[in-house]
């Protein structure tokens, strides 16, 4: 199943031309491109799925491809726990640090890559 499967925090781009949108694989709320979600409660005022303009998904070393499992923000939230997936790193993840040795400020500066496991912790830094 997703056990292990790297992700990364995206926001929704169509597939292709003739893909309108995708699926939570968990809740099955509706993924659709940002500039989309009005004109779909429009046309859809019927559907009643929770609409997404941004989750994770598959990566490119996921054996369908990048891309392809879409879940929601909070049911990776709830799920977290359970399965073992591996978040990598997004330009979306880069983060202002400050490093501290004791009482000193040692550094601050832009925290422009590193790897996120499943709970939060940081792996490799690299300050720029």
């Amino acid at each position: 199943m997703l056990s292990g499967v790297e992700l990364r925090l995206e926001t929704y781009g169509r597939y292709s031309e003739t893909w309108d949108h995708d699926h939570c694989d968990f809740c099955f709320g509706k993924f659709l491109p940002p500039g989309q979600i009005d004109e779909h409660r429009r046309l859809a005022s019927d559907d009643d799925h929770e609409l997404f303009t941004e989750g994770y998904t598959t990566t490119e070393s996921y054996e369908s491809g990048a891309n392809c499992v879409w879940i929601c923000t909070g049911c990776f939230s709830d799920f977290d726990e359970l399965i073992s997936w591996v978040v990598v790193c997004t330009p979306r993840s880069y983060r202002l640090w400050a490093g501290v040795v004791g009482d000193a400020v040692v550094a601050v500066g832009l925290l422009v890559g590193f790897d996120v496991d499943s709970h939060g912790d940081r792996g490799s830094e690299v300050m720029q």
